[in-house]
């Protein structure tokens, strides 16, 4: 028989750990779903994001590092898992498996490969319970006529052993959606600072 051909090799990313991203990576994530998307790398923990530029046709399709994000203080027992928006893909949700909280970050509008931030924002909400696992969808709201952004986490029960919940949640009217991601750029004279404002 003859042999059947491999994978064929596109491109080799070297990454060494630093004291900004002191684990090795374990988790990756594709975030957008245009000819650029941001590439998400996560530390063991998920605590450590390193995000990058990706274009899917490109011959070297990984770009450059965009941004480094840290979810939670360097020597912190947290762990996050994380997952992308299944629908409108350009969310990305960071749930704790022992913190009582998530962490919401949509890309930001118009990401590309000469964007200088992919995540804008990084927004925190409490929760009832850590979980394990959880997804999120943009779906058709039943309070509004438009499609909003839903959260599912198995949460175990407090007050049943060995029992676990789905808990939905509808994301508050004052999230900052992936659409109100907006990074504004205001150049001040020359003797000053350049100023970043997030709107």
């Amino acid at each position: 028989e003859s042999e059947r051909p491999g994978l064929q090799l596109i491109q080799q990313l070297a990454i060494q750990s630093d004291e900004d991203f002191p684990e090795h990576p374990e988790m990756l994530r594709f975030v957008g779903t245009k000819d650029v998307q941001a590439l998400v790398l996560a530390s063991a923990s998920g605590c450590d994001l390193r995000v990058y530029s990706f274009s899917p046709r490109s011959p070297s399709p990984v770009g450059p590092l965009m941004q480094l994000l840290r979810l939670a203080p360097a020597g912190s027992s947290a762990i996050a898992r994380l997952e992308v928006d299944k629908t409108e893909h350009r969310t990305l949700a960071a749930s704790f498996t022992n913190r009582n909280c998530f962490i919401l970050l949509p890309l930001v509008q118009g990401w590309s490969t000469s964007s200088r931030i992919a995540f804008p924002f990084a927004q925190r909400f409490g929760a009832c319970a850590p979980c394990s696992h959880h997804a999120l969808m943009t779906a058709l709201s039943l309070k509004k006529t438009i499609k909003d952004l839903f959260l599912y986490r198995a949460t175990r029960a407090v007050d049943q052993d060995g029992k676990w919940n789905i808990v939905v949640h509808q994301l508050p009217e004052n999230m900052v959606r992936p659409q109100e991601a907006k990074l504004k750029v205001e150049v001040k004279p020359p003797e000053q600072k350049l100023k970043v404002e997030v709107k």
